[in-house]
């Protein structure tokens, strides 16, 4: 067999050939681990950007690129869609800012002109808020004005306007305290007591009327109780009490009632002469009595008129009437009348069962309406009778004249004095007379009082005493509490329009009983 060699030119390419052919598989291993490694890479890299992870996604791109050279125009091609991507979101996000920035400026804009409209609302409340200041002043500035003119026409007795007042002054003054203190709950108290006490009386026509607007005034008071609506007659009184015991201190209650009511002052009697320089001396025997500190006041008088449906004197005096000045106008029977109402007033205040003391043409019951005031100087007073109950303590009746004289003297002390006037030898200091008075009477109590306590008992008016006037010598001892017959009935103490003999504790007048005059009143007294 023939061996044929190769040349020796050939031996070379043979070694290059068989490095080859043996490394081949080698070098196709490695360059298939690189495609793979590149090909992860890719992928998370893919991964990263898809997430939004660009920094990580480059470093991936970067790591394929190193696995693998040969692809490194699809790496550079991935990452230049990379930062394409990226420039695309940068370029959004700009925009979105953009957009972001422009509503910041329209927000912007909006509240610069909402900041005005604030700004011109708070100009408008500054000076709204001015305005009512000004209201406020104003209105706080009525408040005074409104209680005073208040008083006036309780004083002057115009409860009706002084009602209509106090609910426009209460309406301005619950605008200014919104807490519901006011300054005239000593105003309502004053209405709610007043129309109280005419309600006492419930067997008169007016007697509803008067709880009615006692009721109406306490809803000012925020005490209004819708139930009173279902209360008898007796509880809507009770309800009325309670809220006065509530709303009104004691002090004040005190006060108001004797400002209603007249005060009486205790009268330890004895045997006293009642000289005088024309008819000599009168001794007479006193047992002990009551008489009223004061005149009897208007408020007092009209407090009867409103509670029993009596007549008022159809025309006020010339001053007009105020509340505690002295009642005039009122003739014996008008005083007689008023006194058979107290007596049953204080029943029904008190629980006491005393007896009226007078009577009219024998009935047992005092016809308040027919024997209202009328005009003239009628006969109908004489028929006024004075009943033996009289005797008995705790009913109200007129002073004799005897009671009148001792009491104004200042009972056992003052007599002993013998002063010319009730309380002083100088009348210019316990009283009012025609040199001081201004042709007017005046408040009952502002002159200075006799040793007694009791005031005005020289001047301002006259007062209406028991007796049917007759000279000494013929006047009855001291059985004077049974009527004897007359034609006229004793006035004592003087007036306002008198000078001051009239006004001396000794002097002694009279007049018709049924006779009504503006410088006339009288004072209450009673049996101990």
């Amino acid at each position: 067999m023939k061996i044929t060699y190769f040349p020796k030119h050939s031996l070379p390419r043979i070694l290059v050939f068989g490095m080859c052919f043996l490394f081949f598989p080698v070098f196709l291993l490695a360059q298939c681990e690189d495609e793979g490694a590149f090909s992860t890479a890719m992928r998370n890299a893919k991964a990263c950007q898809d997430s939004g992870q660009y920094a990580l996604a480059f470093q991936k791109y970067k790591v394929a690129i190193d696995n693998c050279s040969d692809r490194q125009a699809e790496a550079d091609n991935a990452i230049k869609a990379l930062f394409e991507e990226i420039n695309t979101q940068r370029q959004e996000a700009k925009d979105a800012q953009a957009k972001v920035q422009a509503q910041l400026d329209k927000v912007k804009e909006a509240e610069t002109k909402l900041q005005t409209q604030l700004d011109k609302v708070k100009e408008a409340e500054a000076k709204l808020q001015a305005q009512l200041d000004k209201i406020k002043a104003a209105n706080q500035g009525l408040i005074k004005p409104l209680l005073n003119l208040f008083d006036t026409y309780l004083y002057q007795m115009e409860y009706g306007a002084a009602d209509s007042i106090l609910m426009q002054a209460i309406e301005i003054d619950e605008s200014l305290n919104k807490d519901g203190k006011t300054a005239f709950t000593d105003g309502l108290m004053q209405l709610i007591y007043f129309y109280t006490e005419c309600g006492r009386q419930n067997q008169t026509p007016l007697h509803s009327q008067h709880l009615a607007k006692a009721l109406q005034l306490c809803e000012k008071l925020k005490t209004y109780d819708e139930s009173y609506r279902h209360y008898t007659r007796g509880d809507k009184l009770a309800f009325l009490i309670a809220v006065l015991e509530k709303y009104c201190p004691e002090k004040r209650r005190q006060a108001l009632y004797y400002r209603y009511y007249p005060k009486m002052i205790p009268v330890h009697g004895e045997k006293f002469d009642m000289k005088h320089e024309e008819e000599g001396s009168h001794f007479i025997l006193l047992s002990d009595y009551d008489i009223a500190e004061t005149e009897l006041t208007v408020n007092q008088y009209f407090l009867f008129c409103e509670s029993s449906g009596y007549s008022k004197p159809q025309s006020p005096p010339s001053w007009g009437w105020r509340g505690d000045n002295p009642m005039v106008y009122i003739s014996w029977g008008d005083c007689a009348a008023y006194i058979n109402w107290l007596t049953e007033q204080e029943n029904r205040l008190k629980g006491k069962k005393n007896q009226p003391v007078y009577t009219y043409e024998g009935k047992a019951e005092w016809e308040w309406k027919t024997m209202g005031y009328c005009d003239g100087c009628g006969e109908n007073d004489k028929n006024i009778q004075t009943d033996s109950v009289s005797r008995k303590t705790g009913s109200y009746r007129f002073p004799t004249e005897a009671e009148w004289q001792f009491a104004a003297a200042g009972g056992k002390e003052g007599v002993s004095l013998n002063l010319e006037y009730s309380g002083s030898d100088t009348l210019d200091s316990v009283g009012w007379y025609d040199s001081n008075s201004e042709s007017h009477t005046h408040a009952v109590g502002t002159k200075k009082p006799n040793v007694l306590g009791l005031y005005d008992m020289s001047g301002n008016v006259f007062e209406w005493c028991q007796d049917w006037y007759q000279d000494y010598s013929t006047a009855p001892d001291p059985d004077f509490y049974l009527d004897i017959s007359g034609y006229d009935r004793v006035l004592r103490g003087g007036s306002w329009d008198l000078d001051g003999n009239y006004c001396r504790v000794a002097y002694r007048d009279f007049d018709y009983p049924s006779y009504r005059s503006n410088d006339y009143g009288f004072r209450p007294s009673r049996t101990r």
